[in-house]
């Protein structure tokens, strides 16, 4: 098989199951954004808390800042 004819035989399938579409295209793609965003709130609470970006003088950020 020709790699045009696959994929013809994708998009005529594709074409025919739309309904599939919702649950193995946009479902995962939907899941993705949410946990891509808990991932990074995580991320900066995280490096918020963190020693190296606490407000004490000799914290990390102040010294690279300010030195």
């Amino acid at each position: 098989m020709n790699s045009r004819h696959i994929i013809a035989n994708a998009w005529h399938f594709t074409r025919e199951h739309m309904s599939l579409m919702w649950w193995y295209a946009f479902v995962p793609a939907l899941l993705n954004i949410l946990i891509d965003t808990l991932y990074m709130l995580y991320q900066f609470f995280s490096f918020k808390r963190s020693p190296l970006f606490e407000d004490a003088p000799q914290s990390f950020l102040t010294e690279v800042i300010f030195k």
